[in-house]
């Protein structure tokens, strides 16, 4: 029973922080359209629709690490540490891959970036057994040496920090960095694909009671409305409480740029 309490307990906590995430990320991604229009942020719409999404998104992928990752990393032929480490990166990188579509749903510049950097990655990894073992031997054979090499160099490294004095600090500390960098890395994605939604958006609502102005944000109390001239977006805008919006009609007016104008 106690046993089944603690679970309960770190199971709801874990939920808690993951909602906690989502949340966050709900506000950047409507943080990201609105900077885009240049409208005040106090005017963002945290829906539930929106949180619950992200939460699922998130959960999915927390999910994908947590169920399939090790599996994997046991499947690996033998004990190699540089095989498990190549597989253990791959891991990393599809689910970043992944995330990037399921949240901006397209092939972006970063993204173009992050494939290179990981080819080069694995290529030096395939590369380094040939200079770093002497001797004709088959490439197979170079590769085994060479993971070993490096695995005793890492359980060198781990025992030098498990016996240091600041042993509990410094693994905390890494850690609350890679926890820190992943959530800004998808803290990115997200203000990314809020930007990218506003600057792509082809269908929008026009207030035919206010001047056939364009409703470029709208929550359940009120509507953000701009002026539009020949494709640009004029760098002004009016609110108007939900209950006042009049007619609304939806036209397909194709990509808007805002007018670049301080």
């Amino acid at each position: 029973m106690k046993d089944s309490f603690k679970r309960i307990f770190e199971n709801g906590i874990i939920v808690s922080v993951l909602l906690g995430l989502a949340y966050l990320f709900a506000y950047i991604y409507q943080k990201g359209i609105l900077s885009y229009y240049k409208v005040p942020l106090v005017y963002i719409n945290l829906g539930i629709g929106d949180i619950v999404e992200i939460f699922i998104t998130i959960v999915g992928v927390v999910y994908f690490f947590a169920i399939f990752a090790k599996p994997i990393l046991d499947t690996v032929s033998g004990d190699l540490y540089q095989s498990k480490k190549l597989v253990f990166a791959l891991l990393f990188f599809c689910a970043f891959v992944a995330l990037n579509m399921v949240i901006i749903q397209r092939i972006t510049p970063v993204m173009i970036i992050a494939i290179g950097l990981f080819i080069v990655y694995v290529a030096a990894n395939l590369i380094s057994p040939l200079f770093h073992t002497k001797g004709k031997m088959p490439y197979r054979e170079k590769w085994e040496r060479y993971s070993k090499k490096r695995e005793e160099i890492a359980t060198i490294e781990a025992n030098a920090i498990k016996y240091s004095r600041f042993k509990g600090f410094r693994k905390a500390l890494i850690n609350l960095g890679f926890t820190a960098s992943v959530i800004v890395l998808i803290a990115a994605l997200y203000n990314t694909a809020g930007i990218d939604y506003a600057q792509n958006c082809e269908e929008y609502y026009i207030a035919k009671d206010y001047s056939n102005q364009v409703v470029v944000y709208c929550t359940s109390e009120y509507y953000v409305l701009m002026d539009e001239i020949d494709g640009i977006l004029q760098n002004k805008y009016q609110i108007v409480p939900a209950a006042e919006i009049g007619t609304l009609t939806l036209e397909h007016i194709g990509e808007l740029s805002i007018e670049n104008k301080s």
